[in-house]
């Protein structure tokens, strides 16, 4: 697969799942790392049960050719701005 091709199955998973949790995720953003591995960013933090909701609608959801799996999570510090 392309990496435009990875980025663009990358960004459809993201969207599809940006409904999966309880609260709008309006501040969410999805960006490439390269060599196929991407970060998606949410802000404000979710709850530990919103973070199980979306976790588990990346893992099973597919798009044609894709799979992801989550690699991380974890709350950024407040000095990290």
């Amino acid at each position: 697969m392309t990496a435009e091709r990875q980025t663009l199955a990358a960004h459809q998973l993201w969207e599809g799942c940006r409904d999966s949790t309880s609260v709008p995720l309006n501040r969410a953003t999805l960006g490439s790392l390269g060599d196929g591995l991407f970060a998606g960013v949410v802000r404000p933090a979710l709850t530990d049960h919103d973070r199980m909701r979306l976790t588990g609608c990346l893992e099973d959801t597919s798009v044609d050719r894709a799979h992801l799996t989550v690699v991380g999570i974890g709350d950024a510090d407040a000095d990290d701005d």
